[in-house]
């Protein structure tokens, strides 16, 4: 289901100039959010423009992005479970088109209560929807887009059975918001069941493993690289530190060697086991 902006601003008989006016959103703008997210131009709204849409057409937030048929607007929009839920859908949003980054900006966070764990636990949640989309394709992003309104989706419809979309939300309402999102993700992988996704999945873990080795075996000497950020998320300095390797006590540097060429043999093996099959078809959302 697409959002609901456009079906709003009809109702009131509203030009995209007219709505501009009263709202102080560019024509552009409200242009690219009316549009479907498999449409050129197509543009995510940030949390901020949701709620002063929301306000304006006075229906809650998540009506206005298509999750729910609820119409009736939160009180408590600043903290509400509601507005939290759609809060992370920005997020995700956010992340999934500048992959990467590793930061999420204040503007979008809206205040809410976020602390640096759950920044991690989004960002986790982020790059895992990721692994179910087909990156290299030219239609990538519409299919994540629609991945995340999906996932958003079912953790609003778990809240509205519970009655609970519009309870003031605090810190372990936000944990279990993300937990529901973790679930819904879970769901899509169970209902995957394909070889291929499985195979790709293991050398991906497989990989990161090994990755992780070599930093604590030989790149003591190497450098990371950190990004400084402004509000708007543009890098404003790049500083380069020492990357320290360490090997926990009592595993000695042949046993990690040895624990490498292990994992390096599992992998070349799953990489043949993936060539002697037919590849799948791309997963779409």
């Amino acid at each position: 289901m697409a959002n609901r902006i456009k079906e709003l601003r009809k109702s009131k008989n509203l030009t995209l100039k007219q709505l501009s006016a009263k709202t102080g959103i560019s024509v552009s703008s409200l242009s690219a959010y009316e549009k479907n997210a498999d449409e050129k131009g197509y543009r995510s709204p940030k949390i901020d423009k949701w709620v002063q849409l929301a306000d304006f057409f006075d229906v809650s937030v998540p009506y206005l992005q298509g999750f729910s048929d609820k119409k009736e607007k939160i009180t408590s929009k600043s903290n509400s479970v509601s507005t939290v839920i759609s809060t992370i859908h920005s997020i995700l949003i956010y992340l999934g088109r500048h992959t990467g980054t590793g930061y999420i900006p204040e503007k979008i966070k809206n205040g809410l209560m976020f602390s640096r764990s759950d920044d991690i636990k989004i960002q986790d949640i982020l790059f895992y929807a990721i692994n179910l989309i087909d990156t290299d394709s030219d239609d990538y992003l519409t299919k994540y887009d629609k991945l995340i309104k999906s996932l958003s989706e079912q953790v609003v419809s778990e809240f509205e059975k519970k009655g609970e979309t519009d309870k003031e939300a605090n810190k372990d309402d936000v944990s279990n918001i993300i937990n529901q999102y973790y679930l819904a993700i879970n769901n899509y992988l169970f209902n995957l069941k394909t070889t291929d996704f499985v195979i790709d999945r293991t050398i991906s873990n497989l990989s990161n493993a090994m990755e992780q080795l070599n930093i604590d075996l030989t790149n003591k000497d190497g450098l990371s690289r950190h990004y400084v950020r402004d509000e708007n998320g543009n890098i404003t300095k790049i500083i380069n530190e020492p990357l320290e390797g360490k090997l926990p006590k009592n595993i000695s540097k042949e046993t990690y060697l040895k624990i490498n060429n292990v994992l390096n043999k599992a992998v070349n093996e799953l990489l043949a086991l993936r060539k002697k099959k037919p590849k799948s078809p791309t997963f779409y959302v």
